[in-house]
């Protein structure tokens, strides 16, 4: 009896560490240390990376970050400087990423770079979210779709590197960005991004 009523503490206190889907949360402290942060708002609702919980938690990669320079092709990738930082939120189904691919030059400390359409050499950003809806006359089906909103040259913003230490793989910046979705038009606002990450160096 003792053994069952620890356990149905323990799973209370971890199931409800997971109703939080950071929506009412602070955004994380702007920082330079690794701590593996990540926030901004959209459309003045807070994201913050998590995951859905459960006993397979611990392998979902909510938030991550990699950066490498490359000189030959290398599994699809184009020669040069790659970075990729994703952030995603299960329990609301939206996702952050901001991309550089096949850059000539690195990523410099204290650097501000735009943030535009994707393509070679330049710094690009979605935000994407999912939605799974009931059928109404069969509670047995669902409809899933995704919806992406990119950055162009009309629709950007800007990302400031505070820091790039490859010795100790660290990653750290703030961003705001403007995106649309092409298909339906619709333009979503990220603003206040911050982000301080210990980095991969291999996609």
């Amino acid at each position: 009896m003792r053994k069952l009523l620890i356990f149905f503490i323990i799973f209370s206190l971890y199931s409800c560490s997971n109703d939080d889907d950071g929506t009412e949360s602070s955004l994380p402290a702007i920082t330079t240390e690794g701590k593996n942060t990540f926030g901004c708002k959209i459309d003045g609702e807070t994201f913050l990376p998590r995951n859905n919980g459960g006993f397979s938690a611990g392998y979902t990669t909510v938030l991550r970050a990699q950066y490498r320079y490359y000189e030959y092709e290398y599994y699809g990738l184009e020669p040069g400087y790659h970075l990729a930082i994703r952030a995603s939120n299960s329990l609301t189904d939206k996702n952050v990423s901001i991309e550089l691919a096949a850059s000539d030059e690195p990523i410099v400390t204290g650097q501000t770079y735009p943030i535009v359409l994707k393509t070679d050499g330049s710094i690009s950003a979605e935000y994407g979210f999912s939605t799974n809806t009931q059928d109404p006359n069969n509670p047995n089906i669902y409809y899933y779709n995704s919806f992406n909103h990119i950055t162009t040259d009309e629709f950007n913003g800007e990302i400031t590197f505070n820091l790039v230490d490859e010795e100790n793989q660290i990653i750290s910046g703030v961003f705001y960005f403007t995106c649309i979705n092409p298909e339906t038009d619709e333009i979503v606002e990220v603003l206040d991004g911050r982000f301080d990450i210990e980095y991969d160096n291999w996609f």
